[in-house]
């Protein structure tokens, strides 16, 4: 399946989830990878503010803990955003990349999709 950003005009940035100070406060559609696989998607009117309440962080145990699952360290964990100027067009991306990419951790596709064996 072509990536998000390979059908999506405009541009994405890459982030990592766990330095959330860079990220702009401005309104944006964003997706959550881990492993190279979409497990969550999201949009929000302030980026900043939303990636800090998501609060993906280093475990104890040499582990990524994120608020879907914890990974061994030597899993990608990362983010990518397409930032937005008019109101609303996050909201109208979110649904569509959903559709599209049916991450592991949106609603309706949460019990149909499983990959196993690259997780903790």
């Amino acid at each position: 399946m072509a990536g998000h950003d390979t059908w999506m005009p405009g541009r994405w940035t890459t982030f990592n989830p766990m330095t959330t100070l860079d990220a702009p406060a401005k309104p944006a559609v964003y997706v959550f990878y881990i492993g190279g696989e979409p497990v969550y998607i999201g949009q929000t009117a302030n980026l900043r503010n939303r990636l800090s309440n998501h609060r993906i962080r280093h475990g104890y145990a040499r582990n990524i803990v994120t608020p879907w699952l914890t990974v061994r360290d030597d899993v990608s964990v990362y983010g990518k955003a397409k930032i937005t100027k008019r109101f609303g067009d996050w909201a109208m991306w979110e649904l569509r990349l959903i559709k599209r990419l049916r991450p592991m951790f949106n609603g309706t596709f949460v019990n149909e999709r499983r990959t196993a064996g690259m997780y903790a």
